[in-house]
Parts: C-alpha cells; sequence; structure tokens
C-alpha cells in the first residue's frame, strides 16, 4: 500500500503514509476492543455487535459499504443488502467489520482515511446521514474506548501508567523487605546480647560503668539506603518486564 503513494518523499506521500500508520494501529485497537466490548464492537459474526451488524446493513449499498477484495453477488451497487460473508478475501467479520468500522468513524470524524470504499460517503454530513442512530450513539460514547477527535500525529508524552505503578509497588515491596531485614537483625542481636549476658553471669563478670551511663555500643549504620534502591530498581525491573502481578 505505501508504494501506492507517489510521489514518493514529499509532503503528500509522508501525509499518505500517515493515514497508512493510523488505519493499521486503529485496526489493532480495534481488534482489543472488539474483545473487551464484544456486544458492541465485537468482531466474530455479523450480528452480536453493532458495529458488524452496521456493516452488514450496509453491505454493497450506495451510500453504502463494499470492500473491494470482496464480491457483491447481486452487483454493486445492490438494491438491497446480501447476506454475509460475501465471497472474498475479507469476507470474514474479523477483516470486513473492522476494514467498515475505521472508515466509519474516520468519515464521523471528518478525517481523511487511508483509502475510502467506493460505496462510502465523501463527507461527514454523508456519513451522519448514512449511519444508524445505534451506531452513531455507540461511537459516541467514551465509554466504549472509540476515538472521539481526529488523529494529529503530534502527542504529548505523558508519564507511563506501568512506570508509576512500578515505583509505587516496588518502593513499597522494599520498605517491607527492610523491615523484615530490620527485625531479623534486631531478633539476632537480642539473642547474642542475652547469651553474652549469661555467659558473663556465668564468668562473674558485669556489666562496666561505662556500658551502665552509655548502654551497648550502638551499631554502625549499614549500607541501609544503598541495600533499598537496589532493591527497588531490581523490583520495577521485573515488574516493566513481566507487568504488574
Amino acid at each position: 500500500m505505501v508504494d501506492d503513494y507517489e510521489p514518493k518523499g514529499g509532503a503528500d506521500w509522508e501525509a499518505g503514509l500517515k493515514r497508512i500508520l493510523n488505519e493499521e494501529i486503529f485496526h489493532m485497537y480495534t481488534h482489543a476492543l472488539a474483545k473487551a466490548f464484544p456486544e458492541k464492537i465485537g468482531d466474530t459474526d455479523f450480528t452480536t455487535s453493532v458495529s458488524c451488524r452496521e456493516m452488514a446493513r450496509l453491505q454493497c449499498l450506495k451510500p453504502g459499504w463494499h470492500h473491494p477484495e470482496n464480491t457483491c453477488p447481486n452487483g454493486n451497487p445492490a438494491d438491497k443488502a446480501p447476506a454475509s460473508p460475501l465471497e472474498g478475501d475479507c469476507g470474514g467479520a474479523g477483516c470486513d467489520c473492522i476494514e467498515f468500522f475505521n472508515q466509519a468513524v474516520l468519515g464521523l470524524l471528518d478525517q481523511e482515511p487511508a483509502w475510502r470504499s467506493d460505496n462510502m460517503p465523501t463527507d461527514q454530513a454523508g456519513f451522519k446521514s448514512m449511519l444508524s442512530e445505534e451506531f452513531k450513539t455507540m461511537v459516541g460514547d467514551p465509554q466504549w474506548g472509540v476515538p472521539q477527535k481526529e488523529f494529529t500525529g503530534t502527542y504529548k508524552a505523558t508519564p507511563c501508567p506501568l512506570a508509576r505503578l512500578a515505583e509505587e509497588n516496588c518502593g513499597k515491596a522494599a520498605e517491607k523487605e527492610d523491615e523484615a531485614d530490620e527485625k531479623d537483625e534486631k531478633d539476632e542481636k537480642d539473642e547474642k546480647d542475652e547469651k553474652d549476658e549469661d555467659k558473663n553471669e556465668a564468668d562473674g563478670k558485669g556489666p562496666t560503668p561505662a556500658d551502665l551511663i552509655n548502654g551497648p555500643a550502638n551499631d554502625q549504620p549499614d549500607n541501609q539506603t544503598a541495600r533499598k534502591a537496589s532493591s527497588a530498581t531490581a523490583c520495577t525491573k521485573k515488574f516493566r518486564m513481566h507487568g504488574a502481578k
């Protein structure tokens, strides 16, 4: 499809290439929406979802829909939509519905698609007139994840949610690990002090005046901060590689 845009290297070619990239990313996203919302955007048959029912309703009509890889059995355009699937390389719901959905949504957004079916309207008003209220209501509801504005190709970077979750979860994990280490170290020290006291009592030795005044010698601070940072870093890397558990 990229080779269809001439001349290569110019502004028109770059715009065409951007439309192709938009379409393929849109298709991938639509397949995900189909799994998340099968009754709205499902792509396994022609009756379950709003999207596929709309495509089947407009099949081979004009204004309507027809994929050039498929054959309309009663001619194109036809007086009445034939039963789906059609014969052709894009006859299945996972292709025909997905291709239709892309062009229908972009038409409502008044955005040029990578390619346009010969049966489709050429302006936003035509799409609004052709498409059913059921379909327009569904795609206009943000809860179903359908894009609500055209793609510009220019976006502002935002923090990755997964990275933020990694930092939050791994920071908490590191704190719990440090608390457990501190408890283990304290238990070991208490046990050692108790054994030392028992030994001193058995030997007839007691604490020195300095011990009574100053108390037990404080342990030198360990490299706890560095250990915590190292633990959190390792956890974050694992979190990002495997996802939140």
